[in-house]
């Protein structure tokens, strides 16, 4: 219904701001990075969202549109409210909390007061194939190296982490792979 709501910031607070929009006053719930993100007495836009329930509306707003997607996509979850996500991504960045589900990071995200472990592996599985993460691409000897080091029993994330610290100009995978198991 509402996609952005444009006006002057009255007042602020970690959990929720005004907005007046031609002398009306718009509550809206936000998140940390939102609420770091604003000025008092500036003219502000918030991306926002109406939720509509049985008992109550709660209206939220969003520094970018990526904070609010981020926030459908949470919603969109059974199980998961508006308070928890808004929790959630006051809890972490939304781009560490894309890192996070990609890397199937469970203890980063079941740090968020209000998830726990159950959670926080259902948000990962449930979210996966949804938050793509575009990352530059990589010389094919590199991820070749990076899947044997994978077959050796490091996690996705620790193989690419050493090819970051190797510097090889061979373009033989053998290289890659020593270069890194001596990074180590």
């Amino acid at each position: 219904m509402f996609s952005y709501v444009k006006g002057k910031l009255v007042k602020k607070t970690p959990t929720s701001c005004t907005v007046d929009v031609n002398g009306i006053g718009y509550r809206l719930r936000i998140t940390l990075s939102t609420y770091e993100k604003l000025v008092e007495g500036t003219e502000q836009l918030l991306y926002a969202y109406l939720s509509v329930k049985d008992d109550r509306c709660e209206f939220y707003g969003f520094a970018t549109e990526e904070e609010k997607q981020l926030f459908l996509d949470l919603i969109g979850i059974r199980g998961i409210g508006g308070k928890l996500a808004i929790a959630i991504l006051s809890g972490l960045s939304p781009e560490r909390f894309r890192h996070a589900v990609q890397d199937g990071d469970v203890a980063s995200i079941s740090s968020i007061k209000g998830v726990g472990v159950k959670t926080a592996k259902r948000l990962i599985l449930e979210l996966k194939d949804k938050l793509v993460i575009e990352e530059p691409s990589v010389p094919p000897v590199v991820e070749d190296a990076i899947l044997a080091l994978v077959s050796l029993g490091y996690s996705r994330v620790e193989a690419k982490r050493l090819m970051e610290k190797v510097n090889v100009r061979s373009q033989r995978v053998e290289d890659f792979i020593k270069a890194a198991l001596k990074a180590v």
